[in-house]
């Protein structure tokens, strides 16, 4: 499409996905943003933890360092950067190495604007029951377009990023998972390693899976996520940071 169409731009969807009524009007909104921050590689419209009980926003929009996929933006430049190296199979794992992304990350929403019905172009079965086929897609239209962006560049997300998480009660896994509070952003420091984040996860029943290292939605490696109307911020013991064990 690059090449023979002469695209600047150029959004990839799978032949098993819905979109919502604003699909499109995230994109358009959106780009501007993708082209004038060289810290970001795509803007996707998928959240992996969109789970109906872990979203609640549709206006709401992070930056993750986690490739999402499912119906994603990519500029010409990232595929003059990467085209030519481009895999034939498996590209998604390709994009999330290092070598790759290269500390660059991602805009996603909160609310999935793009929902997958291929349960049998999934390579389990059960995978999909248990995580995908539960993903809400938006179905309000957002104006995207109308709203102020810049709040996702990284010199005004991290700052504030950093400040939620520090200014977010902390909690005790117990609390979190029992007490059902109406809180409005708790945070968990209780993991350190793949294990324990693993049993977190369960207990949220989100997906417990990394890739290079990145946890599905992390940023600074802090997964945020929705549960009994809360807020919860998953911060790695050491706090948040960029840097990942791949």
């Amino acid at each position: 499409m690059f090449l023979t169409e002469q695209y600047e731009q150029v959004i990839i969807l799978e032949d098993d996905l819905e979109v919502s009524p604003d699909f499109f009007e995230y994109f358009d909104a959106t780009s501007p943003i993708l082209w004038a921050d060289p810290t970001l590689y795509c803007v996707s419209a998928w959240n992996d933890n969109g789970q109906v009980t872990h979203v609640h926003d549709p206006t709401r929009l992070f930056r993750s360092d986690f490739f999402p996929g499912l119906g994603w933006m990519l500029t010409r430049t990232l595929w003059e950067e990467l085209g030519p190296t481009w895999p034939g199979a498996y590209w998604d794992d390709w994009l999330r190495h290092p070598n790759q992304r290269k500390n660059r990350g991602c805009i996603r929403p909160e609310v999935s604007r793009s929902y997958t019905f291929g349960e049998m172009g999934t390579s389990n079965s059960q995978f999909y029951s248990k995580f995908l086929k539960g993903i809400k897609k938006n179905e309000e239209f957002v104006e995207f377009t109308k709203m102020d962006l810049q709040f996702l560049l990284k010199q005004n997300f991290d700052p504030m990023w950093i400040r939620t998480i520090n200014e977010a009660t902390e909690v005790t896994r117990t609390r979190f998972s029992t007490s059902g509070r109406e809180e409005e952003r708790v945070r968990d420091s209780g993991f350190s390693g793949s294990v324990p984040f693993i049993r977190l996860a369960n207990e949220l029943h989100i997906m417990s899976d990394e890739k290079a290292g990145v946890y599905r939605t992390a940023y600074m490696g802090v997964v945020a996520v929705q549960t009994k109307g809360t807020q919860l911020y998953l911060v790695p013991r050491s706090g948040p940071s960029f840097v990942y064990s791949s």
